[in-house]
């Protein structure tokens, strides 16, 4: 999953919110690397993708413990 974002006051703030206990690996991106709106358009919707794919299996997770507790 790639989630881009900027740094402000030298902290990372990213574009969409994060996964709680997600590790991450930060790389540094050229300024100069220009992508296409589709290129952008194409990221934007994989981060999105991902992020919701992750929050279905995590409720998932804790549907199962919920049932789990139930019995």
């Amino acid at each position: 999953m790639v989630i881009q974002g900027v740094v402000r006051e030298g902290k990372i703030i990213p574009e969409s919110p994060l996964p709680e206990g997600a590790s991450v690996h930060i790389t540094l991106v050229d300024d100069r690397t220009e992508f296409t709106p589709e290129e952008k358009a194409e990221f934007a919707a994989w981060s999105l993708l991902g992020a919701q794919s992750l929050a279905k299996f995590e409720q998932m997770l804790d549907d199962e413990e919920a049932a789990e507790q139930k019995r």
